[in-house]
C-alpha cells in the first residue's frame, strides 16, 4: 500500500534520473525527452551521460532510476527491456583496402588502426574480448565518444572506425564505405532498472516514450 501511495504522489512531479551513454545522447533522445515533457511537464528529468557499465552501477547504487545499456547486462540485480537489435560495422574511406569487401572479420582489422568508443563503454570491452578470442593483440588507436570525430578520422586516413551501424548512418557518413562484420557483431541496446524496485508511473511513461520513438 505504501508503494502504491508513493507511486501516485510521484507520478506527475519530482525528479526522474535517467542515464544515457554519452555517444548515444543525440540518438532519438531529444524527441523522446520532448514527448515525455508533453506528458509530464512538472517532472524534472535529470540526465547523466556515462558508459553503459558505469550507468549499470549507478542503477545498482541508487544514483539513477532508469538507464540505457548494452545487452548482456552484468549486475544480476538489474532488469532489462530490449530496445534495439542491430549490428556493429566498420566505416572506412573509399580507397581503404577493406572498402570493396562485402563483409569483414575481426582478423581483417589487424593491419589497420582501429578507432571506437572509450574504455568505459561496454562495447570497448566486447571488442577487446573478440580480438583476444581470435588471438589478436589489437588495442584501439583512438577512443572517443564523439561519433562525428571518429568518422571524420576514417574519411581522411586509413583508420577503421567501428561503431553501431545505425549510429554511423545517422551521422554524416558521406565519403565512407560501411561494411558489416561476418560473423555479425551484435549491438543490442536495452533499458535497465533495478529489480524489485517500485515502477513509478513517470518511469513507465519514459520507457513507453523510448519504445515508441526508437525504431
Amino acid at each position: 500500500m505504501k508503494s502504491e501511495i508513493y507511486n501516485v504522489k510521484c507520478a506527475k512531479s519530482g525528479t526522474l534520473r535517467f542515464g544515457v551513454p554519452s555517444a548515444m545522447a543525440s540518438f532519438d533522445f531529444p524527441k523522446i525527452i520532448m514527448r515525455f515533457r508533453t506528458l509530464y511537464p512538472d517532472i524534472t528529468l535529470s540526465i547523466q551521460e556515462f558508459g553503459a557499465r558505469s550507468l549499470e552501477n549507478m542503477i545498482v547504487t541508487g544514483d539513477l532510476d532508469v538507464a540505457i545499456s548494452l545487452h548482456p547486462i552484468l549486475p544480476p540485480d538489474l532488469s532489462e527491456i530490449p530496445l534495439i537489435s542491430d549490428q556493429f560495422a566498420c566505416a572506412v574511406a573509399p580507397d581503404h583496402p577493406l572498402a570493396k569487401k562485402d563483409s569483414v572479420s575481426i582478423q581483417d582489422l589487424e593491419p589497420y588502426p582501429v578507432n571506437t568508443w572509450p574504455e568505459d563503454f561496454a562495447f570497448y570491452q566486447i571488442l577487446i574480448s573478440k580480438f583476444r578470442e581470435n588471438g589478436l593483440q589489437i588495442t584501439p588507436n583512438i577512443t572517443c565518444s564523439n561519433n562525428d570525430f571518429l568518422l571524420s578520422l576514417s574519411r581522411i586516413s586509413q583508420d577503421v572506425c567501428v561503431l553501431p551501424r545505425p549510429v554511423i548512418k545517422r551521422h554524416e557518413h558521406t565519403g565512407l564505405n560501411i561494411i558489416p562484420f561476418k560473423p555479425g557483431l551484435p549491438w543490442e541496446l536495452c533499458i535497465v532498472f533495478k529489480k524489485n524496485a517500485p515502477m513509478l508511473e513517470k518511469m513507465r511513461a519514459l520507457i513507453l516514450c523510448m519504445q515508441s520513438e526508437i525504431q
